[in-house]
This record gives structure tokens, C-alpha cells and sequence, in this order.
């Protein structure tokens, strides 16, 4: 270490323009940098889902998720692979990696689990499909000193503004009240306009 300090002490040019080289190269990776206003937070999944009525968890572990995970075991883009086995049915779950391309991955999967073969005779076909786990990126929370349904109406407007930002797949809008009108008729109005009651409420619905 004391070497390669003495060494630049004696060659200042060449400390110089490392440092130079070091700046650049910060430079270049920070606009080089992916960024995200809004990240993408969702996680892909395969589950095949297999039934044989009447069979014991071990067998349908043995003759069908076992097997199964075997098939597709070794396709590029899985991260994990967790099967399941209970009495009459079974599930193996596929995670996949982030940036794989799902529909590729989903007919691999397929294509796998078809060559199977000498399934159990009594078990149905496995059933392959697709799900999406998204996380929330962010939590918006509106109060005041006003009522709650003028929050709630405050809420829905936000909600709008943000559904028109690009990249924004999905807003959810949680402890939301019914709204009600509550009208009240006197019997001498009734009367007055020759109505019924069940008149007035086949108007308003």
C-alpha cells in the first residue's frame, strides 16, 4: 500500500487523471442508470394444478407433483419451484424470474407438463394457468378537519388524477362509504300531486 502511495505522490499527472477517469465514469452511470417514476413491483407465477380423486396425499405426490416438478425443472427463467400434495389433489407452483418473458415461459411450461406420460389413469388432466402478485408501491392517506364523506370524495378525484399518470397500472381505493340519499314526502304533498308512494320509488330507482 505504501508503494502504490509513493508511486503517486512521485507521479501526481497520473493520480490526476485517474481521478478524471473515476468522475467519468461516475457520470456515465449515473445517466446510464435505469430509473422508474414508478417501478414495476409484480411477481409471476405458474401453477399447475393436478386431481385424482380418491387418492392419498403420498400418492399424489409421488405419481403426479413429483413428477411434474421433474418436467419443468431446468427451464431458464424459474426462480423457485414449491409443490403441494393433499388427499385427492395437488398444486406445484413455479416463481419466475423478474424480466423473463412470461408467455414463453407459460407455453414451456405447458409443453413440458403434455409430454408427461402414463399418468395415473383415474387423475384428470393438469391445469395450467398464469397469476400476477402485485405490491403496492404507495400508500396515500387524506385527512382534514371536514367529514369523512368529503374525504372519500377528495379520494376518488385523487384517484382520477392519478389513473391519467403513464406507467400507472392500478390504483385501489379502500375505506370507501356508501353514499345515500334520504328523501322525505309528507302524505298532504302526496296528495296535492295525486301520487302513491310506490310511485315516487319506481322514479327515483
Amino acid at each position: 500500500m505504501k508503494t502504490i502511495i509513493s508511486w503517486f505522490v512521485k507521479n501526481p499527472v497520473a493520480a490526476n487523471l485517474m481521478m478524471v477517469a473515476m468522475f467519468v465514469a461516475g457520470v456515465f452511470g449515473y445517466f446510464s442508470l435505469e430509473r422508474e417514476f414508478i417501478p414495476q413491483a409484480t411477481v409471476n407465477g405458474i401453477t399447475v394444478s393436478v386431481s385424482w380423486p380418491g387418492a392419498s396425499p403420498r400418492d399424489v405426490e409421488e405419481q403426479l407433483v413429483v413428477r411434474i416438478e421433474a418436467a419443468v425443472d431446468g427451464l431458464d427463467g424459474i426462480d423457485y419451484i414449491t409443490g403441494n400434495a393433499r388427499e385427492g389433489s395437488g398444486s406445484v407452483n413455479i416463481r419466475t424470474k423478474l424480466n423473463t418473458d412470461y408467455e414463453k415461459m407459460l407455453d414451456q411450461v405447458k409443453s413440458r407438463v403434455d409430454s408427461i406420460r402414463n399418468l395415473p389413469p383415474d387423475a384428470f388432466r393438469p391445469e395450467i394457468y398464469r397469476w400476477d402478485a402485485r405490491a403496492d408501491i404507495m400508500y396515500l392517506a387524506l385527512h382534514g378537519d371536514v367529514d369523512r364523506l368529503t374525504l372519500q370524495r377528495a379520494a376518488t378525484d385523487l384517484r382520477l388524477d392519478l389513473t391519467r399518470l403513464t406507467g400507472l397500472q392500478l390504483t385501489t381505493q379502500i375505506s370507501k362509504i356508501p353514499e345515500q340519499v334520504n328523501i322525505e314526502i309528507s302524505e298532504d304533498a302526496l296528495r296535492q300531486y295525486n301520487l302513491t308512494f310506490s310511485q315516487v320509488s319506481d322514479a327515483i330507482s
